[in-house]
C-alpha cells in the first residue's frame, strides 16, 4: 500500500480545526449532550476549516477526530478512524511515522458514534487477527448498535459489520469496549438501556442504565448471547476493561450507587459466563442528576489492577489512582491537581504509566508520572507535548516494550510519543526542556 509520511500531510492541516472533543459533566436536562456536542473552548469541539472542511478531499488521519491504536503481536501499529460514513484503518512499521493509505472498513456508509468517550477501537488477535468495534448511531437520539468487522488476512479485506448486541430494539447500546486474550476469545461489554425500556413500561423506577456484554470464541464469526452483567450502570461513561493473568476481564466503570452516587465498580471473571458482582472501589459520593461523561481507565499487570478515575464527589474532588491489594484497594492518591482531567493509565510489568491533560497559559498539556514500582511510589508531573487547539483525549498505548502517548490535535495532527521507561529519564529530559527554555529565553531577551 501507498506510505503516507504524517509529517508532510501535517504542513497542509496545520490550521485546520479537526472538531475534536472532549465532552463535560450534562445537567439532567441534557445527559447525553456529548452525543451531539456542539461546545467550544479549548477542549470542545472545533468547526472543521481549512482542507478538512473540503467535502471533495481524500480522507485523512489528520482529519479524523477520534483515532484509536492498537499494537499487533509483530510490532506493527494499527489505527483506526471515522470520516463520512466510513470507518478507516491504517497501519504504521516504524511507529507512526509513517502509515499506509487509509482502507474503508464499512463498503455501505453508516452514522458512527465518534467523540472520545464513544470512539471506534481496534484490537489485535494472538495471530494478528485484526478486529474493529464501533457504535452505529440510529435514527433516534442517543439510540445505538454495537458493529463489530474483522480481518483475518492481515487487513487486506474486511468482513461485513454485524451487530453484537442482540436485540434489535432502537434504544442505547453505546460506549462499548473490547479486549481478545491469547486463546482467540473476544469479550465485548457495553452500556444498555433494554432494562430502562422494560422498568418504564412496567411504570417502575431504574436509575441510570446497565451493563451487558458478549463473548465470541469463534474468531468474531459470532457472538454469544447478550448476557447482562449489572443493572445500574452510568448511562454514558467510558467503560474501562483489560484482561488479568488467565485472560478473563476485569471491567472498571461508573456505577449508580443508592441515592444517586455515581461511584466506581470492579467486575471480574472466573470463567467466560462466571463473573463476581460489582465491588465498589471508590467512595467519592459524587451525588448527580446527570452523566458525568467522564469514564475510568484501568490497567493490569500480574495479579495487581491499577485504577485512574475523575470525580466531583463530596468526600473528593479531581483526578485519583489507587491500585489493588490483598486486602482490597490502596488508599485513592490523589494527581494532576485543579483542571486536570482524561486520566489514563498503562502498565508493564511494575513499570506503570498515568497520563492526563490541563488547560495552562493559552494550552492544553499533557502530562504524566510513573511509577517503578507497581504504583507505590511515583515520579514527580511533568509535561509531555501540548497543542493550542482543540484536541482529543490523549490515550496509552504499549508495544510489549514501551508505553506510548497517542493524542490527535486539531493544530498538529497526530502524535505518538514514546514515554520515559524511569524516573531517571524523566529527570534527564526535565532537564533537557529547561536547558532548552533557558537558552530560548535568552535568546529573546
Amino acid at each position: 500500500m501507498e506510505i503516507l509520511n504524517l509529517r508532510l500531510l501535517r504542513v497542509a492541516v496545520m490550521a485546520a480545526a479537526a472538531g475534536l472533543a472532549s465532552g463535560g459533566v450534562y445537567a439532567h436536562g441534557d445527559k447525553h449532550g456529548a452525543h451531539n456536542d456542539k461546545s467550544g473552548g479549548h477542549h470542545g469541539a472545533a468547526a472543521p476549516a481549512g482542507p478538512c472542511a473540503d467535502p471533495t478531499a481524500l480522507p485523512s488521519l489528520n482529519c479524523a477526530k477520534s483515532p484509536t491504536p492498537a499494537f499487533g503481536h509483530d510490532g506493527r501499529l494499527w489505527i483506526t478512524w471515522y470520516s463520512r460514513g466510513h470507518i478507516y484503518i491504517q497501519h504504521s512499521d516504524d511507529n507512526g511515522a509513517t502509515f499506509s493509505a487509509p482502507q474503508a472498513v464499512n463498503p455501505i456508509p453508516e452514522p458512527v458514534d465518534d467523540q472520545g468517550e464513544d470512539r471506534p477501537q481496534v484490537a489485535l488477535g494472538p495471530r494478528n487477527e485484526i478486529y474493529l468495534l464501533w457504535t452505529r448511531k440510529l435514527d433516534k437520539p442517543y439510540t445505538g448498535h454495537i458493529r463489530f468487522s474483522r480481518s483475518l488476512d492481515g487487513g487486506r479485506t474486511f468482513s461485513a459489520p454485524i451487530n453484537v448486541n442482540d436485540d434489535k430494539d432502537v434504544i442505547a447500546h453505546r460506549f462499548p469496549t473490547f479486549r481478545v486474550n491469547d486463546r482467540g476469545e473476544i469479550f465485548v461489554v457495553w452500556v444498555d438501556k433494554r432494562d430502562l425500556e422494560a422498568a418504564k413500561a412496567a411504570n417502575k423506577e431504574y436509575a441510570g442504565a446497565a451493563l451487558y456484554y458478549g463473548v465470541s470464541t469463534d474468531n468474531g464469526a459470532s457472538f454469544q448471547t447478550s448476557r447482562k452483567l449489572s443493572d445500574n450502570s452510568c448511562e454514558c461513561c467510558r467503560i474501562a476493561m483489560e484482561l488479568d493473568e488467565q485472560g478473563l476481564p476485569v471491567i472498571l466503570y461508573r456505577q449508580v450507587f443508592d441515592g444517586g452516587v455515581r461511584d466506581h465498580a470492579v467486575i471480574t471473571f472466573s470463567d467466560l459466563t462466571s463473573h463476581s458482582a460489582p465491588q465498589r472501589v471508590s467512595d467519592d459520593q459524587w451525588k448527580l442528576d446527570g452523566c458525568p461523561h467522564h469514564g475510568p481507565a484501568l490497567a493490569t499487570s500480574g495479579d495487581r489492577q491499577h485504577l485512574a478515575w475523575f470525580t466531583a464527589g463530596e468526600n473528593r474532588q479531581g483526578l485519583f489512582y489507587a491500585h489493588s491489594s490483598k486486602d482490597g484497594f490502596s488508599k485513592p492518591m490523589a494527581f494532576g491537581g485543579p483542571g486536570a482531567e482524561r486520566p489514563m493509565i498503562e502498565a508493564l510489568g511494575d513499570h506503570v504509566v498515568l497520563t492526563w491533560k490541563a488547560f495552562a497559559d493559552d494550552r492544553t498539556r499533557t502530562f504524566m508520572q510513573i511509577s517503578e514500582d507497581g504504583g507505590d511510589s511515583w515520579s514527580a508531573a511533568t509535561e509531555v507535548v501540548n497543542t493550542e487547539g482543540a484536541s482529543d483525549h490523549p490515550l496509552l498505548v504499549n508495544d510489549g516494550d514501551k508505553i506510548y502517548l497517542s493524542w490527535q490535535t486539531a493544530q498538529e495532527g497526530y502524535r505518538l510519543t514514546a514515554l520515559p521507561e524511569s524516573n531517571a529519564e524523566v529527570a534527564a529530559n526535565a532537564s533537557i526542556k529547561n536547558a532548552e527554555s533557558h537558552h530560548e529565553h535568552k535568546e529573546s531577551l
